[in-house]
């Protein structure tokens, strides 16, 4: 893993001229925590500080190839950003692919990122 800490990003268009970012990160680890992880994505589109209960119950199942992971997907409370973040431990270390921006570009694209991520295999 040596390009631990630099994202991978992707600009992906939405529709009526809307864009997201994808960012794929790797880190040793747990890198904090569920709940902070989570906090740190709802603070970038404005929204406060949840509870870690909060946050376990808003997780959905997802998979990375056949590796469980945990699916995020939230707007701001304007409804103009939007997150869809994935989190998949493996190997020791995390996996975070997040899909952020534009909220119609990122509810657009979001079944696509599942679909996707299903279909991969991390090394």
């Amino acid at each position: 893993m040596s390009n631990d800490l630099q994202p991978t990003c992707w600009i992906i268009a939405g529709p009526n001229g809307t864009k997201a970012e994808l960012a794929v990160t790797v880190f040793p680890g747990s890198v904090g925590g569920l709940t902070a992880n989570v906090n740190r994505w709802r603070g970038q589109i404005g929204l406060p500080p949840a509870s870690g209960d909060d946050i376990a119950a808003s997780a959905k199942p997802a998979k990375v190839g056949g590796i469980e992971s945990q699916r995020f997907v939230m707007a701001s409370n304007d409804g103009k950003k939007g997150l869809d973040a994935v989190m998949t431990p493996h190997k020791g270390a995390t996996w975070f692919f997040k899909m952020s921006g534009d909220a119609a570009a990122v509810a657009a694209h979001g079944a696509a990122l599942v679909a996707f991520l299903a279909e991969s295999q991390l090394p």
